[in-house]
This record gives structure tokens, sequence and C-alpha cells, in this order.
């Protein structure tokens, strides 16, 4: 269909970014040895009200749900949700097979993806790691070490520069932060209006095509 293909276009700058980022965490976990614990969900089990992303960040998901025809039914489980509960894509239970308990992980937005692997620069312009609460009980000397080896130059995703490169992207869509719940929302809704303007725009090209072949 036309109207994917020009999205995908304007998305595959993100699209590229979430891989740079991806293949920078998957580095970082395996020279540290940290990862999630399997099945955690921790980080998606709090209120979604707590969780603020952009708009721009589920701009590839919502295209995802519109093309696999979920969008609707997502948007009217948004409608009967309280303000207090988890993330709309957070199921817990022993059946869902995706990392900790997030029904849409590969399409997950920035702030997801950086959670817990990513860090802040102090006033000295140095990185200070950001690691998940969970797993800094668990297991506080990695934590140390992890500290140590970015003193001394380990890579980690600095968690500013990559938010700061989605709002470069998407300037209308990429500064203003939102609970997620209410920001998934707004991003299918968005990209719902923005996929019929294209199919009546696909359609007025035909009929106009049609009229100068008859005329």
């Amino acid at each position: 269909m036309r109207e994917k293909q020009k999205l995908s276009l304007e998305i595959q700058p993100l699209i590229e970014l979430y891989q740079e980022l991806d293949s920078k965490i998957e580095k970082f976990k395996r020279e540290t040895g940290l990862d999630c614990i399997r099945g955690c969900g921790e980080c998606c089990a709090i209120e979604s009200r707590k969780v603020e992303v952009s708009m721009a960040e589920l701009i590839p998901l919502s295209l995802h749900l519109w093309e696999t025809g979920e969008a609707e039914g997502y948007l009217k489980k948004m409608e009967q949700m309280d303000e207090g509960g988890p993330c709309v894509f957070y199921k817990k239970g022993p059946r869902v097979k995706e990392e900790g308990g997030c029904s849409i992980y590969p399409w997950r937005p920035l702030v997801c993806r950086l959670f817990g692997f990513s860090a802040v620069k102090n006033k000295y312009g140095q990185p200070v790691a950001v690691l998940c609460s969970v797993l800094k009980k668990r297991n506080p000397e990695v934590v140390r070490e992890i500290d140590l080896k970015i003193q001394r130059g380990l890579e980690i995703p600095i968690n500013p520069y990559y938010a700061k490169r989605v709002t470069l992207l998407y300037p209308t869509y990429g500064k203003e932060r939102l609970p997620i719940n209410e920001a998934v929302k707004k991003a299918i809704e968005r990209v719902g209006f923005y996929l019929e303007l294209l199919k009546k725009e696909e359609k007025g090209l035909k009929t106009f095509e049609s009229y100068d072949r008859a005329a």
C-alpha cells in the first residue's frame, strides 16, 4: 500500500536509531553481565502516569497496530482503563512470552529501551549509570563494578542524547512528554488520521488520472 510505504519512509530514521541503541545496549550487557531478570516486569507494573514518553517514540508501534488491525481495540481498552493502572501493553502471567510481560516488546518506545541500561551525566560531564533498582538490590557488587568500568571507558548509552535525537527527528511530536497510555492513544489516533488522509489522497489521484485519460 502506498500510504504504508510513505509512512514507513518517514519512520525509518527512528527505527534505525532504535537498532543502533539496541546494539549498544546488547554490547553493554555482554561486557557487564548485567541483564533483566526473565519475566520480571517490575518497570511495567507501575502506574502508567509515572512513565512519560514522547508521542514520536510510539509512531512505529502505532503504524504496526494499524497494519495488524489492533489499533482500534487498544483505543477502546484505554477508554476503560483506570489512570492508576499500568501500561496498556503490560500483560502479567505465565502465558506471556514477551520480555517482562510487554506484549509489544520489539516496538517498545525509547524510554523502555533505555531503562536500566543507560546513564546521565553529572555536573562534571561524567556518565553516571541509572540502573534498575531490582538488579541493584539483587547484586550490589556488580553495580560497583559497572561504575568502575564506566570510569575506565566502558561505553553506556546516554539517556538525554537519544531523547534529543528523537526530538530532532520529530520536532512536533518529540519534545512533549506524556504519561505512556495518553501518548499511546494520541499516537494511534494521529497515525490513523494520517493513513486516512493518504487513502483519500490516493483515491483523489486515481479519480483525477481517470478523468485526465477520458479527456
